[in-house]
């Protein structure tokens, strides 16, 4: 694990410090052309290291680390304003592919996407700029994260201002999603024909908790008594119109598994997923939905323990810019969790009682 973590950090360092990477991320071509203070990599250092404290705190302390002649706060918000979040996000995803997926189901990764809602900085330009969420004093980001619950890293993640369409930025997500073995799990509320359609172009396999009125014909299903039910549905013109169905090529055809399962307190849930019979059966799909429930734990780590709400930028781009910087510490953190487990496990193998 000690080499892992190695390796991230290395990774880390050698993205920021590519002329490409600079280049495709730095606002306009000539940022950053002249030696200053505080260049790109500077910055990138600067967000990552951020402990959600004021800004005053947060500028010295890094200016002392790095060993920088102290800079304004004026200074520090202009050179963010040069690197689009977009390096935070890529950041992300060139890490997380070096965290190694150890745990799996059945060879797959189990990948949960769900939202998730917060503050943000209570200023006059984002109340201005952006909406209200509905019986909220104060504005709101939306955030839709893909996640794998097994391995306890976030893969990636979609951000908008205000609240937001969590299926189409779960969409969103599927257009940089990397094919793998993977099977994604959706909680009631994300599942659309636009979402099943492109989980079918791309051949990955989904679990989605949905309700009886999502599609007719899980409906009639849920009338028999077969209780694991491969269903056909037709999708028209005329049929897409009349159900307000968008962003669907059509016609469309498509097959799905529709399986029931029951809690404990008796009450029913319906899921739909194109996952083979052959190799999983009803109760593998009733085992794996549940497993969701790790990104939740991921969520609330995420604002009691990394202070997710607490932004230090007050604009678009900075607070983007601190949002996947907060995913990638969550993912190292948990490394280092896990190191801390192993030194834990070894210490009480090695512990011997004298007599």
């Amino acid at each position: 694990m000690k080499k892992i973590i190695k390796e991230v950090i290395e990774v880390i360092k050698n993205t920021i410090n590519k002329e490409e990477f600079i280049t495709k991320h730095k606002t306009n071509e000539k940022d950053f052309t002249r030696k200053r203070k505080l260049g790109f990599r500077e910055i990138m250092y600067f967000v990552l290291g951020l402990s959600n404290s004021c800004l005053d705190f947060e500028k010295d302390y890094f200016c002392d680390v790095f060993k920088i002649e102290k800079v304004s706060n004026a200074a520090v918000c202009k050179a963010r304003d040069k690197v689009k979040f977009t390096a935070s996000r890529e950041l992300l995803s060139v890490t997380q592919q070096f965290i190694p997926a150890q745990n799996k189901y059945k060879g797959y990764n189990i990948i949960a996407v769900d939202g998730v809602k917060g503050e943000l900085p209570n200023t006059k330009e984002i109340k201005d700029n952006y909406k209200l969420s509905k019986g909220c004093l104060y504005p709101q980001f939306h955030a839709v994260t893909s996640f794998d619950v097994l391995n306890s890293k976030f893969i990636d993640a979609q951000i908008e201002m205000e609240t937001a369409n969590e299926r189409k930025l779960a969409c969103k997500l599927l257009e940089n999603h990397i094919p793998g073995k993977d099977i994604i799990l959706y909680d009631r509320g994300f599942a659309s024909v636009a979402l099943i359609q492109k989980l079918e172009e791309k051949g990955i396999y989904f679990v989605a908790r949905v309700s009886k009125s999502f599609i007719k014909e899980i409906n009639e299903s849920t009338k028999q008594k077969t209780l694991d039910k491969t269903i056909h549905i037709d999708y028209t013109q005329e049929r897409a119109k009349k159900s307000k169905v968008k962003d669907v090529k059509l016609p469309y055809s498509f097959d799905l598994r529709c399986v029931r399962i029951f809690l404990k307190s008796k009450q029913q849930e319906i899921l739909i997923t194109n996952l083979p019979r052959e190799e999983f059966k009803r109760k593998d799909v009733g085992h794996l939905y549940p497993l969701r429930w790790g990104i939740e734990v991921g969520f609330n780590h995420l604002k009691n323990a990394l202070y997710l709400e607490a932004f230090v930028g007050i604009k678009e781009n900075s607070i983007k810019q601190e949002f996947y910087s907060i995913l990638i510490k969550y993912n190292i953190i948990m490394l280092f969790t896990e190191e801390a487990k192993i030194m834990e496990m070894n210490n009480k193998k090695n512990f011997k009682v004298g007599i």
